[in-house]
C-alpha cells in the first residue's frame, strides 16, 4: 500500500486503545491508533512517528499515526494493513499456496467469530484471519503482544472450518523488516500459543510474513520461518510423536545385538537384518566369542539376508578384531569411553562411518549423538530447515544446537522421523494431511494438494 503527504511528528502518550497525543510542529495534537495491540516497545515518548493525513467530518482527529520510526527501521502501526496485503499478493501471484483461488470476500462471518477474507475458486474456499505483528525481539517477529481472547476465538473458528471441509488458514504478517522468524508469543499470551497449535494440529495453516516499510508504501515481501516451542525442531518431534506415538526403538535386544544390527542395516531393510541375527542366534554365535570364532565363509552364509553379505562379514569381524584386541572381548568396556572419544575410535575402525557410530553411541551406549540418515536428509530438505553444508555434521549439529542432550529424546526423534519417510514423506511425498504440512516449505507450497497446515 502506497501513502502520500506523509507528516512528521515526536510521539508523546497514548491515551487510550484509539487515541495518543503527538508532538506536531510545536503543538499536542490528539491522533487516532488505528491498532489495538498494546503496542509499548514501539510507542516510546520522543519517538518519530509518521502520520498520515484523513479527511472526515465524523473524526475527532485529522491524523493516523501510520508509523513508528524505530532507528533501524520503520514499523507500520496500522492493523488493517495486512487485510489489503494478502489479496494484493495473491494477484500478483506471490501467494502459491493460495493460487487455486481467483476471489476474495472480506470480512466473512464463520462460527463465532467475522473473519478477515473467504479466498473462493473452483475447489471450494479457504478462510482466512490475517494477524498485524509490530513487536520484534532478537530478530523474531511475536504475535500477540498482550492477552487477546478474540484471537482465540479466530482460531477457534478457523478450525471449525476445517472440520467442516474448507480450508483455513491464519496469516502473521509482521510489519516490518528486520524479523527472520515468527513465533507466538507464549509469555504475553500462553492460551493463544496452546490454541494456535492446537488449531495447527487440527489442519488449520499458518504463514508468516514481513513487510518492506518505506514512508511511500508498506509492501508483503519475504516469508518467514515459523518457530513453536523450542524452534521448528523441536515443534517437528512434538507433532510426529502425536501422529505416530513412541516408536520402541531400537528393535535388538542386547547392547551387542545393536552393535551388530548398526553394521549389518546399511543399505538394507531392518526385516533383513532380524533375519541375519536370527541366524546367528540359532547359531549359537550371538557373542563376541563365538563371533571371532567362526569362518569368514560360515559367517557370510548366515548375514546373507541382510544383503552385500560378504562386505558386512568383513567389517563385522573388523570391529570383533577390535574389541578383542583392545577390550579383551569386553563390549561393556568398549562402549563405557568418553563420548567423543568412543566415536573417534569407532570410525577408525574398518567398515564404521558416521550414521554408524552414531547408532552404536545412540542406541548401544546411550548416549546423545543424533543419528542422520536419508530419511532424515531429506524430510529436513523438504521442510526447508537443511543447513548450509551438506556434510553429515552440518545435520547433526542442527539437532545438537536446538534440542537438549537427551539420547532417550533423540532415539525417539530418528524413529519417528524413519516412520514418517515410509509413510507420509516418501520419495513423492503424500502432503495432504501431513502432520508437518503447516511447518514444511513443501508441504506449504503445493498447490495440487491443499496444505493441511502445519507451520
Amino acid at each position: 500500500m502506497r501513502f502520500d503527504g506523509m507528516v512528521e511528528a515526536r510521539f508523546i502518550r497514548r491515551i487510550n486503545r484509539f487515541a495518543a497525543t503527538v508532538d506536531l510542529a510545536g503543538g499536542e495534537t490528539l491522533v487516532h491508533v488505528a491498532n489495538s495491540g498494546r503496542m509499548r516497545e514501539l510507542l516510546v515518548t520522543g519517538r518519530r512517528v509518521l502520520l498520515r493525513p484523513v479527511a472526515g467530518d465524523h473524526r475527532k482527529t485529522a491524523f493516523d499515526l501510520a508509523m513508528v520510526d524505530l532507528g533501524h527501521a520503520l514499523a507500520s502501526a496500522a492493523a488493517s494493513l495486512p487485510n489489503r496485503h494478502v489479496p494484493e499478493a495473491l494477484r500478483d501471484g506471490r501467494l502459491p499456496q493460495f493460487a487455486e483461488f481467483d476471489r476474495v470476500r472480506p470480512e466473512v462471518r464463520y462460527g463465532e467469530s467475522r473473519l478477515d477474507l473467504a479466498l473462493c475458486g473452483p475447489t471450494g474456499a479457504c478462510y482466512v484471519e490475517t494477524k498485524s505483528v509490530t513487536l520484534v525481539e532478537g530478530g523474531a517477529g511475536l504475535f500477540p503482544d498482550a492477552p487477546t481472547v478474540r484471537g482465540r476465538k479466530h482460531m477457534v473458528s478457523l478450525t471449525r472450518a476445517v472440520a467442516d471441509g474448507h480450508r483455513a488458514a491464519v496469516v502473521f504478517v509482521v510489519q516490518r523488516d528486520d524479523a527472520d522468524t515468527f513465533s507466538p508469543n507464549d509469555a504475553a499470551d500462553p492460551a493463544f500459543g496452546r490454541t494456535l497449535r492446537e488449531s495447527l494440529d487440527r489442519g488449520v495453516e499458518a504463514y508468516a510474513y514481513r513487510c518492506r516499510v518505506t514512508e511511500a508504501e508498506v509492501v508483503l515481501t519475504d516469508p518467514l520461518a515459523m518457530r513453536l516451542d523450542g524452534g521448528a525442531l523441536m515443534e517437528t518431534y512434538r507433532r510426529l510423536y502425536r501422529r505416530y506415538g513412541p516408536q520402541h526403538w531400537w528393535p535388538a535386544e542386547t547392547p551387542l545385538e545393536m552393535v551388530l544390527g548398526a553394521i549389518l542395516t546399511q543399505a538394507v531393510a531392518w526385516r533383513g537384518v532380524e533375519r541375519a541375527l536370527a541366524n546367528l542366534r540359532d547359531a549359537g554365535l550371538l557373542s563376541p566369542r563365538g563371533l571371532r570364532a567362526c569362518p569368514e565363509e560360515r559367517l557370510a552364509e548366515l548375514l546373507r539376508p541382510s544383503g552385500y553379505f560378504n562386505a558386512k562379514t568383513r567389517k563385522l569381524k573388523a570391529f570383533i578384531d577390535h574389541l578383542w584386541d583392545r577390550y579383551d572381548g569386553d563390549l561393556a568396556s568398549l562402549l563405557s569411553g568418553d563420548t567423543g572419544a568412543l566415536r573417534e575410535e569407532l570410525l577408525s575402525i574398518h567398515g564404521i562411518g558416521d550414521e554408524t557410530a552414531d547408532d552404536i553411541l545412540l542406541y548401544a551406549a546411550g548416549r546423545p549423538s543424533f543419528v542422520i540418515d536419508s530419511y532424515t536428509r531429506r524430510i529436513l530438505g523438504r521442510m526447508g530447515l537443511a543447513p548450509d553444508g551438506d556434510r553429515y555434521g552440518d545435520y547433526q549439529r542442527l539437532f545438537h544446537d536446538a534440542l537438549p542432550p537427551d539420547a532417550a529424546l533423540f532415539n525417539e526423534y530418528h524413529a519417528l522421523l524413519d516412520r514418517h519417510a515410509k509413510e507420509a514423506c516418501k520419495k513423492t511425498p503424500l502432503c495432504d494431511g501431513c502432520c508437518l504440512r503447516g511447518l514444511c516449505a513443501t508441504g506449504r507450497a503445493s498447490v495440487d494438494t491443499p496444505p493441511a497446515r502445519n507451520l
